[in-house]
């Protein structure tokens, strides 16, 4: 009866190493892809909340009372609407 021919403990414990490494590197590799994927979402939302924001101001002013309302601010609100929000 012949036996395989096995490899040294030694040898075989750096294999198992190896590919847990392997395995651990794949891993954070996806992990900093998720986290720069979430940061960008992130980044869409708040400009997308600062956008709410500045339309809830001009909103607000355009509702107050024309005797109460400061022209001004309400030329100022609507010209805030066109400059961009936060870079994309």
């Amino acid at each position: 009866m012949s036996r395989k021919p096995t490899a040294p403990p030694q040898r075989a414990a750096h294999g198992q190493v190896a590919q847990r490494l392997k395995k651990l590197e794949r891993r954070s590799r996806r992990q900093a892809s998720r986290i720069a994927e979430l940061e960008a979402q992130l980044m869409e939302e708040r400009r997308l909340h600062r956008r709410v924001a500045e339309l809830t101001d001009v909103v607000t002013e355009l509702l107050v009372p024309a005797t109460a309302r400061d022209e001004d601010r309400v030329r100022a609100a609507i010209a805030k609407l066109d400059e961009p929000s936060i870079p994309r």
